[in-house]
């Protein structure tokens, strides 16, 4: 917008590429003068003011029509003359929303501005103001610089070695530091793997002990006795949601000095010896603080029941890995290069010339400039290609669904196809991802280097990866475990509804129970397109879906949507009453809890009145939907952990091999030896559905199978 400011004695200065811009410049990227910016944007669009613009018309067009019309008034008074019959179309119909568009854009150039000049003189900031308002708003990144810059002014460090804070093993295995009542280990990715190990061999068993990266020492033969405190895990109980969770950050917080100010970085990512002493000076006094913070905040059963033993048992499962057959992945990399390569031709067929399917810029000009196709939504830099608007371009020219299949091969080809085999450790022939307890604002697992959680389930070319995946040995089988319809479960119990309740007692479809319910139809009536509509509804309730998503969703006019989700909320009255219950409890207390207390921070939501629409349905707003979804969806999370720690404690407990390798949100997957098969089965499904006490029953599918895919 502030491009329409330039003139002799106006120029911009962008600050991410430290170059200035003016009239010229202006003229050499969008070939108009400043006072066409308005128009030029008025028929382009703007995103970030929410301008629709003119569809049909990119930079390049209206650039074209402002330099031979001069104006938008111009264009528009000689749409006749203009080439191109939709153009045309678009400009007559369009018109009077582009000179709205434009009376949005223009910058209001009169307003009276004093200016104190000694004001703005450069000078340090309240770097303790300002940090709270970064945390305030959200301003994560800027955060991270404000702490990293207070860092260089900060008070002196404290002595390099911690006075009382019991043994400490630096990174290269040197001697520790005298010993102490409360031993301490910091382990952060071994240089020196063989002098580490010997130096953890010498701590005392039963001490406590404060550790990173727990998985490091297991990957030494070292197993730890005594307690152990996470200081993440705690951060992350008690601020649930937030995406900067380092120490430096956490030390900060909760009031901790962090050392050296030269050296923050060093303090977070130690690589020597005085880096780890500065490190665990931070760590030790964090450690002793938390404890309190939990409690305070009802979590301290929560962190020391569920989080810190399922930290156990995600570092065993990450230590022994899953088998992949290598082979199958590559016949899948021949296969599927084979289809992109058909599917690239196909492309080009359509497009009517080659282009770089990659390339978002070739690919606008393609679909809005040459063939024509409605602009749906712009991004920063011009008119989407996303799946969203490819999927709803799709109706109207077969191109962008073969595009929405190539990105769909491309990107299961290099996730996964090509990077797994590339992943499996030469040692154990296995592959190791990452099970990460603390990213998730809702509780719930996450899965990294690779990601195993987002493998498609229900798709043929899913179920080929899955078929890659073998259990430990040859006989062994996979056992796969997963809740049916939990959240929906958890939502019958938490709202009390009497007709969920009733049909998940029953035993019945819960979809075909709804679609009958709110249709008004006997359930042998209940057609495969109203269970469809209930299946949407069903799990969009969960996250406050609109009429307009759902007749999105499902291709439907959206008066029908919305007459459905009233429906919906008259017959399951207890899940309108849940969700208002959970909002002004939210609205009250600035946070919403889980089934086992865990907590989410969220603000903005609205009073009663204002979350309903005319018809009275909830209407929510982005912060509305996360706050009633964190319950649900937290709760669920919540069972599917304890349920890791019972199967694995009867595991232990029976002396069974058989061991958990995965998870995957509501699933679990073991491998057993063929003669625990069937005392697996029985025991997972045993210990998940007694894992939490609802007032529906909790139903469990288990499946063997020799490969992954073979259990779904």
């Amino acid at each position: 917008d502030s491009r329409q400011l330039l003139g002799p004695h106006v120029r911009l200065f962008n600050l991410r590429t430290n170059a200035s811009l003016g009239p010229d410049e202006l003229h050499a990227e969008w070939g108009i003068r400043p006072d066409q910016v308005v128009d030029f944007l008025a028929l382009v669009g703007d995103s970030v003011d929410n301008v629709p613009g003119v569809p049909g018309i990119g930079p390049k067009i209206a650039s074209e029509l402002l330099q031979q019309h001069g104006t938008l008034d111009g264009v528009l008074a000689a749409v006749e003359t203009i080439s191109g019959a939709k153009r045309k179309e678009n400009l007559r119909a369009y018109g009077d929303t582009a000179r709205a568009g434009r009376e949005l854009i223009r910058l209001d150039a009169t307003v009276p501005l004093e200016i104190h000049w000694d004001a703005a003189a450069l000078h340090p900031p309240d770097r303790e103001a300002l940090a709270e308002l970064c945390r305030e708003c959200g301003f994560r990144s800027l955060l991270d610089r404000v702490v990293q810059a207070g860092a260089r002014t900060a008070a002196p460090p404290p002595a390099a070695k911690p006075r009382a804070a019991g043994t400490l093993f630096d990174l290269d295995g040197e001697e520790p530091a005298p010993a102490a009542a409360h031993p301490q280990l910091v382990v952060h990715e071994p240089r020196d793997a063989t002098a580490i190990a010997a130096a953890v061999q010498r701590l005392r068993a039963g001490g406590s002990v404060t550790i990173c990266v727990p998985l490091a020492v297991r990957t030494l033969g070292v197993t730890l006795a005594g307690s152990v405190f996470d200081t993440l895990l705690a951060a992350y109980l008690l601020e649930a949601g937030e995406r900067n969770l380092g120490l430096v950050e956490t030390a900060i917080r909760h009031g901790v000095p962090v050392g050296d100010p030269a050296a923050a970085a060093a303090v977070e990512s130690p690589t020597g010896t005085a880096d780890a002493a500065r490190h665990c000076a931070v760590v030790q006094p964090l450690a002793a603080r938390l404890p309190e913070r939990l409690a305070a905040a009802g979590l301290a059963d929560l962190f020391a029941t569920v989080e810190m033993p399922l930290a156990r048992i995600l570092a065993a499962m990450e230590f022994r890995g899953v088998r992949i057959d290598t082979p199958v992945l590559a016949a899948l990399a021949t296969e599927y290069a084979a289809r992109l390569a058909t599917l690239e031709t196909e492309i080009h067929a359509l497009a009517g010339r080659p282009f770089a399917i990659a390339s978002p810029l070739q690919l606008r000009a393609v679909l809005f400039d040459e063939l024509g196709l409605p602009i749906v939504k712009r991004g920063k830099t011009g008119p989407s290609t996303d799946a969203e608007v490819l999927e709803q371009l799709a109706p109207l020219h077969p191109l962008p669904a073969k595009l929405l299949e190539h990105r769909r091969y491309a990107k299961l080809k290099s996730t996964y196809v090509d990077a797994l085999p590339a992943l499996v450790d030469p040692t154990t022939g296995r592959i190791h991802t990452t099970f990460n307890q603390t990213v998730t604002a809702t509780g719930r697992l996450s899965s990294s280097e690779p990601n195993l959680q987002n493998i498609p389930i229900r798709t043929a070319e899913g179920l080929q990866i899955r078929a890659a995946f073998l259990p430990a040995a040859t006989g062994w089988r996979f056992v796969a475990a997963d809740y049916s319809q939990i959240e929906l479960r958890i939502l019958a119990h938490l709202s009390g509804d009497a007709a969920m309740q009733a049909a998940f007692a029953a035993g019945e479809d819960i979809h075909a129970r709804t679609a009958a319910a709110v249709c008004g139809a006997a359930a042998a009536d209940v057609t495969p397109a109203m269970r469809r509509l209930a299946k949407a509804v069903n799990f969009g309730i969960l996250y406050g879906q609109s009429a307009f998503g759902l007749a999105k969703a499902l291709g439907i006019p959206q008066a029908d949507a919305a007459e459905f989700i009233a429906g919906y909320f008259r017959v399951f009255a207890g899940a309108a009453a849940f969700m208002d219950d959970v909002l002004d409890r939210c609205r009250r207390d600035g946070f919403v809890t889980t089934m086992l207390g865990r907590r989410r921070s969220i603000a903005g939501v609205r009073d009663r009145d204002r979350r309903r629409n005319a018809a009275g349905v909830p209407a929510l707003t982005l912060p509305e939907r996360e706050a009633v979804n964190t319950v649900v969806q937290g709760s669920a999370a919540d069972l599917i952990k304890l349920a890791m720690l019972r199967v694995d404690a009867r595991l232990q407990a029976e002396g069974r091999r058989a061991a958990l390798v995965l998870q995957i949100h509501d699933e679990l997957l073991l491998e057993a030896p063929p003669d625990e098969v069937a005392a697996v089965e029985r025991l997972v499904a045993d210990e998940m559905r007694q894992a939490m006490a609802l007032t529906v029953p909790i139903e469990v599918a288990v499946h063997a199978g020799g490969t992954w895919a073979e259990c779904e």
